[in-house]
């Protein structure tokens, strides 16, 4: 660390009230960051100086500098300067979000980008891996069911792409960027031009060069080359398509196999050469195998930057992710009558607490997503999310939360919807031989008609356990909102 950022840190220190009495120290401390290598650090002993000159992992003293800038008025120059030099020139300014800062079960979305905290360093390594990597165009993002390779690449990834964010991909605000998954329509390809008109109307670069929809209605026989340059037939030489593949193993079904086979050539071929195709997919790991049954695939796979391993969390991020979105964001209340509500405040122990238990689940990071969420909600009267509300909301064990909230929801239906339960999620789950269970989504008006199957799919939306969407067809659809249901949950489970 360079020893004139420690000087300026020092100086900063000296100059809070705070900071000349251990209690006190303690107090500020506690009041503006609960991250655990900053208090292993400074250890609460020793003067400004000490505590400056302890901090020599920039990561820590970028804490400490965030910790402070959120407790400071804004404007406080030399803060903002400090942000600045150990970010290496770019710093997170304090986002701003509208409602419950834990989406829950669900992935974080690009617009989550706000309260998307944790993964800094696994997002860089994947910046950089794309972006040293020139030859090799199509990455497969890797990892365990609820290991965040979702949320790592569309509120990470995209969202600093579209805002330009990204030094090794200049001018990547002119991108095409738009995910698909590989059955929201009646095969692949249908879901990539789905995708990719969605992503047209919704950049303000592209919106007006034509009507979107009649011009891929003209490329629809057309290969995935030629469909690109359509896209970008008028775009800016930097521009490029990156199309962000969700849940590949999808393409790996039974009954979509060698559709998926077709598509994946389709897709590669794409890539190769001087194409200004991208491609970044999603893959759960115990599919893995399927890759290397086919021998395109395995091939690309086995290039530098062809495949890229997320591990799961390790415990400093996951601290991050409990506190950073109530601590880190300038709430906004949802209610009118609400202009200027009370700020939420969080027990300093809590962040390690959930931590901890996340670090020794398996799947524990989608299950840590789903117990803040409840939290969250159960402390709304009090605004302070405590131990005690979060022992009482994982009944005894991380997973608990999911258990008891689809109990919850069974309770309400009665007999006839424990028995509407099958119909509905022999629809929303599919298992292929030895393959592990996976979600799969359908379209509601499967179950027109059947009331109570209509009813414990609304039972279970409102209990965030099922999420809808529109097809690429415009069709309502429901899934599971994640596969930690189907493990977590023993009455599905059987």
């Amino acid at each position: 660390m360079r020893p004139d950022l420690r000087d300026r840190l020092e100086r900063v220190l000296q100059d809070l009230p705070q900071w000349e009495e251990p209690d006190h120290r303690r107090s500020l401390l506690r009041g503006i960051l609960s991250y655990r290598p900053v208090w292993d650090l400074l250890d609460l002993k020793g003067s400004a100086a000490a505590a400056a000159n302890a901090l020599i992992d920039p990561e820590a003293m970028s804490a400490l500098v965030a910790g402070l800038r959120a407790a400071q008025p804004r404007g406080h120059a030399e803060l903002e300067f400090l942000a600045t030099q150990l970010s290496g020139g770019a710093t997170r300014p304090r986002g701003q979000w509208k409602g419950a800062p834990y989406p829950g079960l669900v992935y974080f979305d690009r617009q989550h980008a706000p309260i998307y905290f944790g993964p800094e360093g696994v997002l860089r390594e994947l910046i950089q891996t794309l972006g040293r990597e020139q030859g090799q165009r199509f990455t497969v993002v890797l990892g365990a069911s609820g290991s965040g390779k979702s949320s790592l690449v569309h509120a990470g990834l995209w969202a600093r792409l579209a805002a330009g964010e990204v030094a090794e991909m200049a001018g990547s605000e002119q991108w095409l960027i738009g995910a698909m998954t590989p059955t929201d329509a009646e095969e692949p390809m249908g879901s990539l031009r789905a995708s990719a008109l969605k992503a047209a109307q919704e950049h303000e670069g592209f919106r007006n060069r034509c009507d979107w929809k009649k011009e891929l209605g003209r490329l629809k026989g057309e290969g995935i080359a030629a469909l690109a340059e359509g896209l970008l037939r008028d775009a800016p030489a930097e521009a490029r398509w990156l199309v962000i593949l969700d849940q590949m193993e999808e393409l790996f079904a039974g009954e979509v196999k060698q559709a998926g086979a077709e598509f994946l050539d389709r897709l590669i071929e794409a890539t190769q050469g001087p194409s200004r195709v991208r491609v970044v997919a999603t893959l759960r790991a115990d599919f893995y195998h399927h890759c290397l049954e086919y021998p395109p695939l395995a091939r690309l796979m086995a290039r530098a930057g062809g495949a890229f391993p997320v591990g799961p969390a390790d415990r400093r991020s996951l601290e991050e992710m409990v506190s950073g979105p109530l601590n880190g964001v300038e709430l906004n209340s949802e209610s009118r009558n609400q202009a200027r509500a009370l700020p939420w405040l969080m027990d300093p122990e809590l962040p390690a607490a959930i931590a901890a238990d996340a670090e020794q689940r398996p799947g524990g990071l989608a299950l840590m997503a789903f117990a803040l969420r409840e939290l969250y909600d159960a402390c709304q009267s009090t605004r302070r999310m405590d131990m005690a509300s979060y022992r009482s909301v994982e009944s005894g064990e991380l997973g608990g939360a999911i258990t008891r909230k689809a109990e919850a929801t069974i309770a309400l239906l009665g007999k006839g919807g424990e028995k509407a339960l099958e119909r509905v999620f022999a629809r929303l789950v599919r298992v292929d031989g030895d393959d592990a269970a996976v979600r799969r989504r359908e379209r509601c008006s499967i179950w027109e008609g059947d009331s109570e199957a209509l009813e414990v799919i609304q039972r279970f939306q409102e209990a965030r356990l099922l999420v809808a969407d529109r097809g690429a067809g415009g069709d309502p659809t429901i899934e599971v909102a994640h596969e930690a249901l189907l493990r977590e949950w023993p009455r599905l489970a059987q």
